[in-house]
């Protein structure tokens, strides 16, 4: 063991797995167990080879000493001759005491040694010995083999199994290979830091290649970016608000966003129960948690996470990406003309984003005026012809509906009557549009009321369609929620804030597979029945974030990384359920 372990190590190291260069884990490895492998079986069976020899001699011999010992003055019975006692042992004496006389006379008979007795005693411990190493090696060949075959297929799974073959693997962890794209390679910013409230952010170096360059600031992207740091992966994150908080307002199930292990006061107001109500006279009630995100806080901590694990800034727009080919690396365009390079650029910028290519809505679609961020096709799609893989022909696909909501977060004059330990999820009440001059409009395209009370005189309302194709303006939305107020007697003191939201719902999918990857909205990760997102993007970036690193830490290509990538954020059921749903 004290021989093999230098050269067990020092096979280890040049199969990568323990990080003393720019090796990475691959196929050797699999070959160096299934030599060794193959080793412990030959000398297995070199051990039985020579146990038998011995046997045999040794039963002659015995044999031999057994005749001599039954001649005149000794007992005619057979000599049973062992070696596991002293009894046995005397007897042995006794009798080649007398064999070599008798022996004398017959030619070519020979008489056991006292170093042929110690030798033979031996072979009671390498009989067992032998069969147990010859088992050993056979199954270490066995997994050798495995090991070669897995490896070949996938490198970096050679990470974990690295621990069982060496104590010194142990000390493999992800994200613990350096590499180019790796964070130690990052030289110190000298420019000035951004800003985010009290909170600085480290500017990038542009002369220098990052691992990944995350487009986008919002929950998706710097969730991402936090992540992939946290496995030392280099990033670099392109925004061009970064100093601005998130516009939108974020409701999330409690249950769903407790297991994301943010501190407590992410969540600026909690409900212990949810409500929908049909009419004024029909509700439901649901006995489920509720939050609102506390969008300063969750944008500062979520900062501060990148900003403790070494993520760099770039406060600019994103325009074009030149993508690499082979193992290339890709370039950001900004807005002013410079460039950030990165190995593998991810676009978090929203929903259909000009970053990112996607498949043909059809001719149909294209036929008539896009919506909001839609209304330019050309400039999103990638595709012009043939069946779209995502489910439909070229010529017969669709437009996205859109989810509008148009909401205010007011003071009221006097308490608005909403208990505030419960929100209301939806109020699709429709009586106070009776007699209204667009009633005809308004129970075509129906849109429901969402109730967050903040205290007895403080309130978030917004009124939503849920979804349309085409849908309703910003401008019908707050019509209908000034009528709805003065329906239910809610004065308003106050405006504090304003909100227009617009999330596509269904439409076409990305692209699969290119060397740009698309996280969040960018990729439609929007539930495409609710519009429910931010859980989700915030979730899957370990997914997201470990498969990139593990492929950068495995020396794998580009093209391979940005596929395995693609792999957990477009996967084939998730598409079917947005086409599906749309």
């Amino acid at each position: 063991t004290a021989m093999a372990t230098p050269l067990v190590d020092r096979s280890l190291e040049h199969s990568g797995l323990l990080w003393h260069g720019e090796h990475v884990p691959n196929s050797r490895f699999g070959l160096v167990v299934l030599a060794l492998g193959c080793t412990l079986t030959v000398g297995a069976l070199a051990l039985a080879t020579d146990h038998v020899q011995e046997s045999a001699q040794r039963a002659y011999t015995m044999s031999t000493v057994a005749s001599v010992a039954s001649g005149p003055g000794l007992t005619q019975a057979p000599v049973q001759v062992h070696h596991r006692s002293e009894a046995n042992n005397a007897l042995w004496r006794q009798s080649t005491a007398h064999a070599p006389a008798a022996a004398a006379a017959m030619p070519g008979v020979q008489v056991l040694s006292h170093a042929t007795q110690h030798k033979s005693r031996s072979n009671v411990i390498s009989v067992p010995f032998s069969g147990l190493l010859l088992t050993l090696g056979l199954a270490t060949a066995a997994l050798g083999g495995f090991l070669r075959l897995m490896l070949q297929a996938q490198k970096p799974t050679a990470v974990a199994l690295a621990a069982v073959v060496s104590d010194k693997a142990t000390e493999i962890a992800v994200g613990t290979k350096s590499h180019r794209g790796h964070m130690d390679q990052v030289p110190t910013s000298s420019n000035a830091p951004l800003q985010y409230g009290e909170i600085s952010l480290p500017s990038y170096v542009p002369s220098h290649t990052y691992g990944v360059a995350v487009i986008g600031g919002g929950p998706a992207g710097l969730s991402l970016a936090w992540q992939l740091a946290k496995r030392n992966v280099s990033v670099v994150l392109i925004d061009n608000v970064l100093s601005k908080n998130w516009p939108n307002n974020y409701g999330v199930w409690t249950d769903e966003w407790e297991p994301l292990g943010f501190p407590d006061d992410t969540l600026s107001v909690k409900w212990d129960s949810t409500t929908i109500r049909l009419t004024q006279k029909d509700l439901i009630e649901l006995p489920r948690g509720y939050a609102r995100v506390d969008r300063l806080k969750t944008k500062a901590f979520m900062l501060e996470q990148c900003v403790k694990y070494g993520v760099h800034f770039c406060a600019g727009s994103a325009i074009n990406i030149k993508e690499g080919k082979g193992d290339e690396d890709s370039f950001v365009a900004l807005e002013e003309g410079s460039e950030v390079a990165a190995m593998v650029p991810v676009v978090a910028a929203g929903h259909y984003s000009k970053l990112v290519k996607y498949h043909s809505p059809g001719k149909r679609a294209l036929s008539r005026e896009g919506e909001y961020m839609t209304k330019d096709w050309e400039a999103l799609m990638a595709e012009t012809q043939g069946n779209n893989t995502w489910g439909w022909q070229y010529a017969q696909g669709g437009q996205p509906g859109y989810q509008i909501a148009y909401g205010v977060e007011v003071e009221t004059v006097e308490p608005h009557g909403y208990p505030v330990n419960q929100m209301v999820l939806m109020d699709w009440s429709a009586e106070h549009l009776k007699g209204d001059i667009y009633e005809a409009e308004a129970i075509k395209a129906p849109t429901f009321l969402y109730v967050m009370p903040l205290d007895e005189k403080t309130v978030f309302l917004e009124e939503t369609m849920l979804v349309g194709r085409p849908s309703v303006s910003f401008e019908e939305c707050k019509r209908r929620l000034d009528v709805r107020l003065k329906h239910l007697g809610i004065k308003i003191k106050r405006v504090d804030d304003i909100e227009k939201c617009a999330i596509p719902m269904g439409g076409p999918l990305p692209i699969l597979g290119t060397r740009t990857v698309a996280y969040g909205a960018s990729n439609n990760l929007v539930h495409p029945a609710t519009g429910y997102m931010v859980n989700r993007a915030i979730g899957n970036a370990d997914l997201l974030a470990g498969a990139i690193a593990q492929g950068l830490e495995g020396g794998l290509p580009m093209e391979q990384i940005c596929t395995r990538a693609w792999g957990l954020c477009g996967r084939r059921m998730l598409r079917a359920f947005v086409i599906f749903t749309s």
